[in-house]
């Protein structure tokens, strides 16, 4: 057992900054606080709240709610019976009182201090004025911009008239704001313009549009082809700097340190997907967070390079962040609403200690991941429940030439049948007569044969399959994409519960779910393998069980106050 097995600490001098920043960060968890109502849909966005420092605001599809780490929920807007959703809720220094949410149709304006609404914009109903992004002119309180799915909108009132700005084209969806020191950033779907004291906008950033073609026979609504066609996705400045801006792009996260006239992308290394959809800044720690379909990430600026802070698959797909008080990162994950406490990454100096199990114990752990099918086992497995093997391609391929072979057979048969009549003209006199003969028969039927060569070079359904393999193909990445990241997330874990004693047995247990978790996401995928691999592994080396015996920290030879 693990409880009577001596245990082993070195005491590491300031030589290892990387040890010590992993061992600091370990600390902090991910929180999942009482959740808002879920009678209006699905989380939808969040932010800060602008005056009250640890309170934010958050909104479902139908639904907007202040929150803070002290309190409870509390409604401001509800939307309930209306067909308009809620987009986006924007917040600004020129209103620190206030509030703008954003919906489908509408943008409202809120007094936050007396829990009072108006309409300040309306769309009609038109397809091309639905409101997508926000801001307010810094210089000029009363001069409101509001970017919507067909240009740029424009009001000298504080929302009582509005106009086109003609700064982009009416047919240009925009779906970013943000003013500089002398200008307003204006990001569409894949470019991002600068325009300096109401001049014509400059391309200072652009990706190439996204090929918009869809499976054959696939429907999709005006919205799901926005999205898709979308790329990119946040742009925040950073508190007390109107110059230094980040972009995040499905490419990665670019920054700009000169009011967005030129942009640099961020390194990418850690981060297991690049499409970041949300972005959020910690001024205290100089912190940099991003929010990925593949979870929550922080940037170090130090080593370039991005470490994950996701615990736990639930948390994995991230779409929105913010930070609280620059203390806290609040964000909406799979698992809904989440906290993370913030904290600056400890000096190289400090010295630390670090839990060595027992030399038995890290047999047992190397024996175990020998023993257990590597990655390609696991891809492997996964092509072969999903069916898509590169042979199938090949097969079909082969299949449609051999078509050629194998004749077109053209039958067809025809009869039919009519009365015979004869005319009998009188004369002047007399009237005609019509004469009725026998019944008048015909029958005939063809046959035909027929080979195309042609097709043993290339046939028609060459096409087809060719569109059907380019699916295939990029449903397979998707698919090992996936398994990899469970993968070895599953490997890393076990690796910690090991290395990283519990603090409780609550906490063992739960890491414990997790790692049923990621064996059950990676049985799934493919027809249960994992699981019939370690029932064997398990009946056959049964002292492997030991690795996952939860033991308190005095058994396990921690200090004491660890």
């Amino acid at each position: 057992m693990l409880g009577s097995k001596n245990t082993k600490w070195i005491l590491l001098i300031p030589l290892l900054a990387t040890a010590g920043f992993h061992a600091y960060s370990a600390s902090a968890e991910w929180q999942r606080p009482l959740q808002p109502s879920f009678s209006g849909g699905d989380l939808v966005c969040l932010t800060a709240h602008p005056q009250k420092h640890s309170g934010f605001l958050i909104a479902n599809n139908s639904q907007l709610f202040e929150g803070s780490s002290s309190s409870g929920w509390k409604m401001l807007w509800s939307g309930a019976g209306k067909k308009e959703g809620i987009v986006k809720v924007f917040t600004d220094p020129s209103f620190p009182d206030h509030a703008f949410l954003l919906t489908s149709g509408t943008i409202f304006k809120g007094n936050l201090l007396l829990n009072s609404w108006e309409t300040v914009y309306r769309s009609g109903n038109s397809a091309d004025k639905k409101p997508l992004s926000f801001a307010v002119d810094p210089e000029n309180p009363s001069r409101w911009f509001a970017g919507t799915s067909g240009g740029l909108w424009v009001t000298l009132n504080a929302g009582k008239d509005w106009a086109r700005s003609g700064l982009v084209s009416d047919s240009e969806a925009v779906k970013l704001l943000n003013f500089t020191e002398n200008g307003l950033l204006i990001g569409s779907n894949t470019i991002l313009r600068l325009s300096l004291l109401d001049s014509e906008p400059q391309i200072v950033f652009e990706l190439p549009p996204r090929s918009l073609e869809f499976p054959g026979g696939t429907e999709t609504d005006d919205e799901e082809e926005f999205l898709y066609a979308s790329r990119l996705f946040e742009l925040i400045k950073i508190p007390g700097r109107a110059n230094h801006f980040f972009l995040g792009t499905d490419e990665g996260v670019f920054e700009s340190s000169d009011g967005g006239h030129s942009w640099e992308p961020l390194p990418q290394s850690g981060l297991q997907s690049t499409k970041v959809l949300g972005l959020a800044y910690s001024g205290k720690t100089a912190s940099l967070f991003a929010a990925t379909p593949r979870g929550t990430y922080r940037y170090h600026p130090d080593k370039e390079s991005w470490q994950v802070l996701s615990d736990g698959l639930a948390k994995a797909y991230t779409k929105s962040l913010a930070v609280v008080n620059d203390s806290v990162l609040i964000g909406i994950t799979g698992d809904g609403f989440v906290e993370y406490p913030v904290a600056p990454e400890p000096p190289a100096s400090l010295p630390m200690q670090i839990f060595m199990p027992e030399a038995e114990t890290l047999e047992l752990l190397k024996k175990l991941i020998s023993l257990e099918p590597s990655s390609r086992d696991i891809h492997n497995a996964v092509i072969r429940y999903a069916d898509v093997s590169n042979g199938k391609i090949k097969r079909w391929h082969a299949e449609s030439r051999l078509a050629m072979l194998v004749p077109k057979f053209t039958f067809n048969k025809s009869s039919s049948g009519h009365n015979t009549i004869d005319l009998d003209r009188g004369s002047t006199n007399d009237p005609d007569k019509y004469i009725l003969g026998p019944e008048s028969f015909s029958n005939s039927a063809y046959r035909t044969i027929s080979w195309d060569l042609g097709d043993a070079i290339y046939s028609s359904a060459q096409t087809s399959i060719d569109s059907r393999g380019k699916l295939m193909v990029e449903l397979r990445q998707d698919l090992l994409s996936e398994a990899t990241r469970i993968y070895y997330e599953r490997r890393r874990l076990q690796i910690d519960i090991v290395y990283e004693p519990s603090p409780s047995e609550q906490k063992h247990l739960d890491r414990l779910i997790r790692l049923d978790e990621l064996t059950a996401l990676l049985d799934a995928m493919t027809d249960g393998f994992l699981s019939k691999r370690l029932e064997e592994i398990y009946e056959r080396n049964v002292e492997l069980n030991g690795l996952w015996i939860y033991c308190f920290k005095a058994e396990r030879g921690l200090p004491p106050g660890t």
